[in-house]
């Protein structure tokens, strides 16, 4: 999601308690670590000034909404692909009632090896 050398912003004041880097700043980005087991504990690296930082990844944002937004959309792309039930869930009206009602009748009629 993140490129290289990309400004980001600051969403939760992190850094020493003396000097913080407070909400609104711009940093830029360098890497990011995570664990394919625990993506919620991913940690980015950004650079503030000539100091190279390491903070959770849910402290900076990418800038650009569009791109978060299509991030968002890829992500539960790739859930549902994943889990094919939380296709129950689908952001299109239409869509969610028909696997709403695809998924009760499977549930109901399909016994126990229900999709």
């Amino acid at each position: 999601m993140y490129q290289e050398g990309e400004k980001l912003e600051v969403v939760e004041q992190f850094g020493h308690k003396d000097n913080p880097i407070k909400k609104g700043e711009l940093v830029e980005y360098i890497k990011v670590f995570a664990t394919p087991t625990d993506l919620s504990a991913a940690i980015i690296a950004v650079k503030y000034g000539d100091k190279i930082l390491i903070t959770k990844e849910t402290n900076v944002r990418v800038k650009s909404w569009w791109r978060r937004y299509r991030a968002f959309k890829k992500f539960n792309k790739q859930m549902m692909i994943n889990n094919p039930r939380l296709r129950r869930y689908h952001r299109n009206v239409i869509l969610k009632a028909y696997y709403r009602a695809y998924y009760f009748f499977v549930d109901k009629f399909g016994g126990k090896d229900g999709v």
